[in-house]
């Protein structure tokens, strides 16, 4: 549900080129903290990445994140206990009968 579809699906989760994008951008933006003058091109396919389009799939994974976690946990709070099986007691194991 929350990862999956190609580029060009009207799925509602995350694009497997973004998530590819996403990880091939982190040790770039964390090169470019430590050595700001160094000009690499960010590579997909074959083809450089602009920083604008690298910069709004980061916001995206951001914003998608965040969403999704603020509304698991108004979930959580309100509808609570009758989420998962786990909450329910189970019966105890009778190991002594014959």
């Amino acid at each position: 549900m929350f990862l999956g579809g190609c580029a060009g699906s009207t799925s509602g989760g995350f694009k497997i080129i973004r998530v590819i994008c996403l990880v091939k951008s982190l040790p770039h933006a964390v090169e470019q903290s430590y050595r700001p003058n160094v000009v690499r091109p960010l590579l997909i396919g074959g083809v450089p990445l602009d920083k604008e389009t690298g910069r709004h799939m980061m916001m995206h994974f951001v914003v998608l994140t965040t969403v999704f976690s603020i509304l698991t946990m108004f979930l959580w709070i309100f509808v609570g206990k009758e989420m998962g099986v786990a909450n329910y007691p189970l019966p105890a194991p009778d190991f002594y009968a014959n």
